[in-house]
């Protein structure tokens, strides 16, 4: 969950199938040899061009139906300087009430999204997990 210095939230507008012209935040799959955190931040290189600090764990979503667990980090941007990457049509820093939560490309990033501001509002950087069973239905543990 990549934040700059005045909290407003990295989103990327998809530009590959699954949901392309959705938003998200960058993710994707790891790479061999490669751990969590260095992960998260190739891909928030690759998507957005950013250049990011990972910091705590967010969250944990075993997407049962993909066969995938979707794990994302808090971050900070290092730099302001963005771009569209190859898998993104366009990259914004977006504030928390223009979040276009309709478009939102997956259950498991609005899960993510709508938990680190909870946690933002409430001073405090927790933990969350949960499973999706199918597209869009979430059961929180």
């Amino acid at each position: 969950m990549p934040i700059d210095e005045f909290g407003r939230i990295l989103l990327c507008r998809r530009a590959i199938e699954p949901r392309v012209g959705y938003w998200t935040i960058p993710s994707g799959f790891m790479e061999n040899g490669e751990t969590l955190q260095q992960g998260a931040a190739r891909e928030c290189q690759e998507e957005a061009l950013a250049d990011v600090e990972i910091g705590s764990l967010l969250a944990v979503v075993d997407v049962l139906h993909a066969h995938q667990v979707h794990v994302m980090f808090r971050a900070r941007l290092k730099v302001t300087k963005i771009g569209a990457g190859i898998e993104s049509l366009e990259v914004r820093m977006v504030p928390a009430e223009e979040i276009p939560w309709q478009d939102i490309a997956f259950a498991s990033t609005k899960f993510a999204l709508q938990h680190f501001l909870e946690d933002r509002s409430a001073d405090v950087e927790l933990h969350h997990f949960t499973q999706i069973d199918q597209r869009g239905n979430i059961s929180s543990t």
